[in-house]
């Protein structure tokens, strides 16, 4: 089966802050996937577009499918080790699996989650914006730590709407 390919895989990271200020967060209802189908038809690429929900559905995009992440402490900068657990547990490069996760996670699972705000403008300035993000291609533990970037966003989004309706 081909690979798939979202937006957030391999991409360097950049500021989420600036994207949070659509009502909602990010765009759940235009959120898709793009994924190749060469092996329906191998002679031409052809790709398959559908909502979030419909891919989630049919391809088992959900928490419960969420791939198990190892990083590489050696490949990680030593100030930001510290946040490993977070990038291997939160660091999904797939946005369906990982909002699914966001979604269903417990309320110490979010507390745990948002204390990355605190640290995530210094990795995202001192290493995922550095001059790895120009340095293709990215390692894993780049990408998990963007991923836990965007995980850590959507969570925050999620925590202020919630707090609105009180």
């Amino acid at each position: 089966m081909g690979v798939s390919r979202r937006c957030s895989e391999r991409e360097p990271a950049v500021s989420l802050r600036d994207k949070s200020n659509v009502r909602g967060g990010w765009f759940p209802s235009l959120t898709f996937l793009v994924r190749p189908l060469d092996h329906v038809m191998p002679d031409k690429p052809h790709f398959e577009v559908a909502s979030g929900k419909e891919l989630r559905e049919k391809y088992g995009l959900t928490a419960e499918n969420r791939p198990t992440i190892h990083l590489d402490p050696s490949r990680v900068p030593a100030q930001f080790r510290q946040w490993i657990p977070l990038a291997e547990r939160w660091g999904i490069g797939d946005d369906l699996i990982r909002d699914d996760c966001v979604l269903k996670a417990t309320p110490e699972e979010l507390r745990e989650l948002l204390v990355f705000g605190d640290a995530y403008d210094a990795v995202l300035t001192e290493w995922l914006a550095g001059p790895d993000a120009d340095s293709p291609p990215f390692s894993e533990e780049y990408v998990a730590f963007t991923c836990l970037g965007m995980a850590w966003d959507f969570a925050r989004v999620r925590s202020q709407k919630h707090e609105d309706k009180r």
